[in-house]
């Protein structure tokens, strides 16, 4: 069939896909209202990354009018580590 393909689920998962993937994904993030979930455990995402795809879900949600965003799950199991700001050296 022909239409439009709406991308609802992505596994990531063990791909390595550190900060420079971080980034892509979070303006797929920013412009797309079709994920639902995401899956980036263990890809060497560190607290800079974090910010980078929260911010893309921010963006989405008020691009869409303050509309909650369309992301259900989001598993970042087993990345970079995540310190209170005391905690950095």
């Amino acid at each position: 069939p022909r239409g439009k393909v709406r991308l609802q689920k992505l596994d990531l998962s063990g791909n390595n896909i550190a900060r420079k993937g971080a980034v892509a994904l979070a303006e797929l993030l920013r412009v797309s209202s079709c994920v639902t979930d995401l899956d980036l455990a263990e890809n060497s995402i560190e607290d800079d990354s974090y910010e980078a795809l929260f911010a893309g879900i921010l963006d989405q949600s008020r691009r869409a009018g303050g509309a909650p965003s369309t992301l259900r799950t989001l598993n970042l199991r087993s990345n970079g580590p995540s310190l209170p700001e005391k905690e950095y050296k």
